[in-house]
């Protein structure tokens, strides 16, 4: 008896971002140790940033998300994961014209986040009406987190019962080296959602209690994380925080 092939088309969308990638090629792996062989559909402008981890798999490219939903219809793979609400809009013709399964990888709140930044509520509405439409279309569900699934949940008073959650896993490893007493770290980006600025205040608070402190922030943005300290973190305090890459992994560990 021939064993029937197990296949899953990513959309590799925003793979030029390299945080969102990393964490993509984590699912990926995680896809493949069931059994999937994986193909790739990318924006033909970052074709060459999937190729160079994938070399031998095979990778369709698009040029638009009007072009990408024209071929994720006609495309033959039956099982289709994508990583953003925008790439899950663009399943629409797939689920009006053909039955393949949708994995909607739920990565944040987007409508929130948009308001934080832009304080726009016409923005909020149109990006929750294209969230609420990307919940819909998709067969399954991936939450980050099951408060998020929560949150959702609520907010559109619908159950996900076709979701799992798989937790943002951590590539760095616990080497078992001595901990660094009344220290604390945070690992992640500058966004105002983020609330980086609380975190200082918070923190200014701590070593009041704790003269010891001392605060670890690694990021990506080290501009940034560098003018929160000096916008929200009490002078005195400034040399209890130091500020790390996210690109220097030994610095880091």
């Amino acid at each position: 008896m021939e064993v029937k092939k197990k296949n899953m088309l990513f959309i590799a969308y925003d793979c030029q971002n390299k945080a969102v990638w990393n964490a993509l090629k984590i699912h990926i792996k995680l896809i493949q140790s069931l059994g999937y062989t994986i193909t790739f559909i990318v924006d033909e402008r970052y074709k060459e940033i999937v190729k160079l981890d994938y070399p031998h798999t095979t990778i369709y490219t698009y040029k638009s998300l009007l072009n990408l939903m024209i071929k994720l219809k006609d495309l033959p793979e039956r099982k289709i994961y994508s990583p953003a609400t925008f790439s899950t809009i663009a399943t629409l013709l797939v689920k009006i014209f053909k039955l393949k399964e949708v994995y909607y990888w739920v990565q944040g709140v987007i409508p929130e986040e948009s308001f934080l930044r832009h304080k726009s509520k016409v923005r909020y509405i149109l990006l929750s009406l294209i969230e609420y439409l990307s919940l819909a279309l998709s067969t399954k569900q991936i939450f980050v987190s099951d408060e998020m699934q929560k949150y959702l949940e609520k907010k559109y008073k619908k159950q996900y019962s076709q979701s799992i959650v798989v937790p943002c896993i951590s590539e760095f490893k616990d080497d078992k080296s001595d901990k660094e007493k009344d220290s604390f770290v945070y690992i992640g980006g500058m966004s105002a959602w983020q609330r980086v600025d609380k975190m200082l205040v918070i923190f200014d608070e701590i070593v009041k209690i704790n003269s010891n402190a001392k605060l670890y922030i690694a990021t990506l943005e080290k501009q940034q994380a560098e003018e929160y300290i000096e916008l929200y973190l009490s002078k005195e305090n400034h040399e209890r925080v130091e500020v790390l890459s996210l690109n220097n992994r030994e610095e880091i560990q």
